[in-house]
């Protein structure tokens, strides 16, 4: 199968990982997709070469695209979706490929235009951008799934732990009130003056931009009042004569178009955005010297917490040793992310917490600009077991650059969301990092908020309040909030702009009118979950018992193969650190058999060790939970070349391996000798391809009366050739009759 993966360039290496420990072959590419406006790289199992010509012949099977939802193209403002750089490279991707399998968390971000252009780029056939999805090809294509609703094998334990968000209190003194009442008259200044529709958006953007920032962190705030400060006090030489009053295209959902930015691009565009809104005031009116005072108040008071915790911060700190060092001297095997937009804010935090002892290995940063390597390493650090000699980072501090892409689960079930952003789709993903799949915690999910914020009336309080009830709402993950998001993200720019008191953060919905056109509502989750996982669970159990495919079994496989083609064995692993049995290590190989021992190597560095070869377990249950052993299943390469040889040997005749067999068993069942024949039926299609195999039996009992009675074929006796084979002692041909029935094929 030729197939073709894009993701995120964060998770490169961890789908790296993934596809190694699956034991396929792919040719990773670490280079930006050309002509794409964010971090998307490619993965290709085969290079294929592309062009115009080839609309007539698919060259791929599969096109599996991850985050599908930075596809979408934007349609905050406008009636019709506007294709990105990405939207329209997938869209001329995706006619080359047979097959597409598109994967989001929040595939309907509200607007219906924007998710219908993504459906018509699935099969556009049945869907038109624009148009109203027919119900029943959406629910064809469409398979939504609610964790909620996922069980485990049993069909009634919920197989995600529900989500516990709680708020950490905050008492904010009156200085630190200061500077939001300075902001909030500051803008009420500047609308006064401005009174086109050019200038008032321009103000609104910058209020909501320091508004952002002042909610994060003094120093995130100082340095977006340093930029606008610096443009509006120069003075332009050009006044435009009749200027137009149209709000530029770039500044119409700005803070949307930005959401998913890593930290270093979202810096960039929100310091641009604050020149660009600055000459845009300088052009329509001077500023005044008591809007520049109020600008320098501003950054004198963010002054003051340079080196110094705030009283968010102070919290933070206190939460953090609670958990990590409650007695004030040593560390606990507890973990914590804690989640913040800017880089600024993040170095920051670093400082006080280093101020503080809580630093060194213990502390690390992850973020947009670090290197690929170092950004990995740290990610295979977190994922292994906490220990006080090994793996001692305790204290994550990460931007929104790690909030898609890599997983942070397995031993941390904390999170810190330090600022909580405008945009509700941020806070899901970077829940998402410790609530996933494998989670063997109640995820704990923490905010902040102001104490006292029930009777306060100070609209600094009032408005941290908004948005901690916007955070919780996501955090509790009642609900499929995908459409929704969008209604919420505009209500906590209008309230913070303070054209609405209040809003409904618990009963958001999106409007009426978008709701009773067909299909763009809420993407329904499919019901009866529970009870299809419970029949794939009985069809997959009865297949496996069916075939017999027990790690004795894979194991024998590969002995043989190994045994046949003159190679080392496997060789038992004594391991220390659990001591599991039914670990082995891999010999040394030899020819082709060099690539079955491909991503064993431990990709961890630790300082002065070699890289260790891991060993393998053919237990499922072994392995789970433990990266220093990996699982040799049926699609490993170890395990997939062992069948690859044994099935050319059987039907090639050209080896060593005997065609026929005897064996003794102790099966009640086989109450005569029982003798039967396999074959393999194989159809090709005319360009090569295989459309089916299947493997036809033909048997039958050999009476002691001398008599023979044919087992039908697809009967379940034919189990009584193949697994006593596999299970039962060699018939020795010299030896005399042995009392047990003998099975032979």
């Amino acid at each position: 199968m030729r197939a073709l993966v894009t993701t995120a360039q964060e998770a490169i290496p961890q789908a790296g990982s993934l596809v190694e420990v699956r034991g396929q072959r792919w040719v990773v590419g670490e280079e930006p997709v050309p002509g794409s406006d964010d971090n998307s790289t490619l993965l290709t199992l085969q290079s294929v070469e592309v062009t115009e010509t080839d609309t007539d012949k698919r060259p791929f099977d599969l096109l599996i695209l991850d985050e599908a939802h930075h596809v979408a193209p934007a349609a905050p403002k406008q009636r019709y979706a506007v294709d990105s750089q990405q939207t329209k490279l997938i869209r001329w991707l995706a006619p080359h490929f047979e097959h597409r399998l598109f994967l989001s968390a929040t595939p309907h971000n509200g607007y219906p235009e924007s998710f219908t252009a993504l459906l018509e780029i699935i099969d556009d056939q049945r869907f038109a951008r624009g148009v109203d999805p027919d119900p029943v090809a959406q629910k064809d294509t469409v398979i939504r799934r609610m964790k909620s609703q996922i069980t485990e094998a049993d069909g009634v334990t919920p197989r995600f732990a529900k989500r516990h968000a709680q708020a950490i209190t905050v008492a904010y003194p009156d200085t630190e009130r200061e500077a939001h009442a300075l902001l909030k008259e500051f803008a009420a200044l500047r609308r006064r003056r401005l009174t086109t529709k050019r200038g008032r958006a321009s103000v609104d953007l910058v209020t909501l931009l320091l508004k952002k920032r002042l909610f994060s962190s003094p120093r995130a705030f100082a340095h977006t009042v340093g930029v606008y400060l610096e443009t509006v006090q120069s003075r332009t030489t050009r006044k435009p004569t009749a200027p137009q009053d149209e709000v530029p295209e770039w500044m119409e959902g700005f803070l949307d178009d930005v959401a998913a930015y890593d930290d270093e691009e979202l810096a960039e565009a929100e310091d641009d955005a604050a020149s660009r809104s600055g000459r845009i005031q300088v052009e329509l009116t001077d500023t005044t010297e008591q809007e520049i005072a109020l600008l320098k108040r501003m950054e004198q008071w963010a002054a003051q917490y340079e080196t110094m915790p705030d009283a968010k911060a102070k919290e933070l700190i206190t939460y953090l040793k609670g958990v990590c060092r409650p007695d004030g001297r040593h560390w606990t095997n507890e973990r914590v992310v804690v989640f913040t937009e800017y880089r600024d804010t993040q170095i920051w935090l670093k400082e006080l917490l280093a101020a503080e002892g809580l630093s060194g290995e213990r502390v690390k940063l992850l973020y947009g600009g670090m290197e690929t390597r170092q950004r990995e390493q740290l990610r295979l650090a977190f994922a292994e077991p906490p220990s006080q000699d090994q793996n001692q980072v305790r204290i994550l501090l990460a931007t929104d650059a790690a909030s898609e892409g890599i997983d942070l689960h397995e031993h941390c079930h904390r999170l810190v969301n330090y600022d909580i952003p405008f945009n509700p789709n941020k806070l899901e993903q970077r829940i998402g990092r410790i609530d996933r799949y494998g989670q063997p915690e109640t995820p704990q999910v923490r905010h902040f908020i102001g104490q006292g914020w029930e009777t306060s009336r100070d609209s600094y309080e009032a408005d941290l309040e908004f948005l901690a009830r916007v955070a919780a709402k996501v955090a509790r993950m009642e609900e499929d909030l995908g459409t929704v998001n969008a209604v919420l993200a505009d209500a906590v720019q209008k309230r913070m702009l303070g054209e609405i008191d209040d809003y409904d953060v618990e009963h958001a919905a999106a409007p009426a009118g978008k709701q009773r056109r067909r299909g763009t509502g809420r993407i329904s989750a499919d019901a009866n979950v529970s009870a299809q996982v419970a029949r794939l669970r009985r069809d997959l159990d009865a297949t496996v018992e069916e075939l017999k495919i027990t790690p004795a079994h894979v194991k024998r496989l590969v002995d043989t193969a190994l045994e046949l083609d003159h190679e080392q064995p496997l060789k038992p692993f004594l391991d220390e650190r659990e001591l599991a049995e039914g670990l082995y290590e891999i010999p040394a190989l030899t020819k082709s058999w060099a690539r079955a021992t491909e991503g064993l190597l431990e990709k961890l560095e630790r300082e002065g060790q070699e890289p260790r070869r891991r060993p393998i377990t053919f237990e499922a249950a072994t392995a789970r939970g433990r990266h220093d052993v990996v699982l040799a299943h049926l699609g490993h390469p170890l395990v997939d070349m062992s069948a690859r040889l044994l099935r050319a040997a059987v039907w090639s005749g050209q080896t060593g391996l005997h065609r026929v067999t005897a064996v003794i068993s102790d099966d009640p069942s086989v109450e005569h000798p029982l003798a039967g024949a396999y074959s393999r039926f194989v159809a090709v299609g005319a360009d090569g391809i295989r459309l089916h195999e299947e493997v036809l039996y033909a048997g039958g009992w050999l009476r002691d009366d001398g008599t023979f009675r044919r087992v039908a074929a697809g009967a379940r006796h034919h189990r009584h050739v193949l697994f006593p084979a596999g299970a039962g002692d060699p018939a020795d041909p010299g030896s005399a009759a042995p009392p047990r029935s003998p099975v032979s094929s």
